[in-house]
């Protein structure tokens, strides 16, 4: 039964997406952003993700139909704590029968596993853009051994959206833009996949989300300054607590999404190496610098850089709680994106992988 049980939450999480905090704002982010510190507000080419600063359409030159995104992040712990779990679990008959020897081996890692897609359809042009799948789900097993019994419980989280965006400019150079979303949010808290209790509860959480965003460009300096307002009308999410063991579902407490302020601004220089027939010129280059979200100051501190070298390679570091070191590689309609960050939200050791296909 517990083997049934454990492969229909993670077939659930990853068809829907879960939460772990329900007061948290839905922000998803790819490889890129992560590798240039998590920066988003300023950037007038960020058009992929809608909801994280929609006044971006205003400079979408060519429509671009998304068809297929995957993401993923992992550090070594997940691995081997997979690796370990799987082990274990083929020399017994039952996650009871673990020995307290096993547990605590599979104690000694902390994993980090997060999957965003595996796809999403999206499409966008000059002023409006769509998307109708974006989903983002994590899970995070802890081994227990207690009273002569081993346990496997679990944590689950993510978020899946229906997203529309519309953004242009209003006033002069100021561009303003803001975005619509049906979000979905499944949350499992401290769930034993050993053994099917009537304690053990899926949350689904519904509700309409609301984000504004400005870009404006300097004239004098190649210099964008943006701001990003998210769940300004304070989120309200209706709760359904779904019982494991097959009894019926029950309406829970409506939870409100806290709201999330950023400013930040990208310079884009136009960046060259004169030297004779050596002149280089890369195709962009961008600094940028961030300030909102987080619990400390370092953590509401982002910073990020970026040089196109080529038009299929860009290398970049961005700064967030830890360093972080990407590149990225583009071909036609395909891109793929890479990032290694020292550290990343309560994780050390942590890379990022992203698979964009579009046209």
């Amino acid at each position: 039964m517990h083997r049934s049980l454990l492969l229909c939450v993670l077939i659930l999480l990853a068809a829907t997406g879960s939460l772990l905090v329900a007061e948290e704002p839905f922000i998803s982010q790819n490889t890129r952003l992560q590798s240039l510190g998590g920066v988003y507000s300023s950037l007038p080419d960020n058009i992929e993700l809608l909801a994280l600063n929609p006044a971006a359409l205003e400079f979408v030159e060519d429509s671009k139909l998304t068809l297929f995104s995957f993401m993923l992040d992992f550090n070594g712990d997940a691995f081997s704590t997979v690796s370990d779990f799987m082990d274990a679990y083929g020399n017994v008959e039952t996650t009871q029968d673990f020995s307290p020897a096993q547990i605590k081996q599979l104690q000694q890692h902390d994993p980090h596993l997060r999957l965003s897609g595996p796809f999403e359809i999206s499409y966008v042009k000059k002023y409006w853009g769509i998307s109708l799948v974006n989903v983002n789900a994590r899970l995070r097993p802890r081994f227990l051994y207690s009273a002569g019994r081993s346990a496997v419980r679990l944590d689950g989280r993510g978020d899946t959206a229906f997203t529309f965006a519309y953004g242009r400019r209003v006033y002069k150079r100021l561009s303003a833009g803001l975005s619509l979303r049906y979000q979905v949010r499944a949350e499992l808290i401290d769930t034993d996949v050993s053994e099917t209790t009537e304690d053990d509860l899926l949350f689904l959480r519904r509700g309409l989300g609301y984000d504004l965003g400005l870009l404006y460009p300097l004239q004098r300096w190649p210099i964008y300054v943006g701001l990003t307002y998210h769940d300004m009308f304070n989120t309200n999410l209706s709760e359904k607590k779904i019982r494991l063991d097959g009894e019926d579902s029950t309406d829970g407490k409506t939870k409100k999404v806290s709201q999330q302020l950023r400013l930040g601004a990208t310079y884009r220089p136009d960046f060259k190496i004169p030297y004779g027939w050596l002149a280089y010129y890369p195709v962009h280059t961008l600094l940028s610098l961030e300030f909102g979200g987080g619990d400390s100051f370092w953590d509401r501190l982002h910073i990020g850089t970026e040089v196109q070298l080529f038009r299929w390679l860009a290398l970049r570091m961005g700064i967030n709680g830890g360093i972080r070191l990407g590149l990225g590689l583009g071909i036609q309609s395909f891109s793929f994106d890479y990032m290694f960050a020292s550290r990343l939200e309560d994780y050390d050791g942590v890379h990022s992988a992203t698979i964009l296909w579009r046209y």
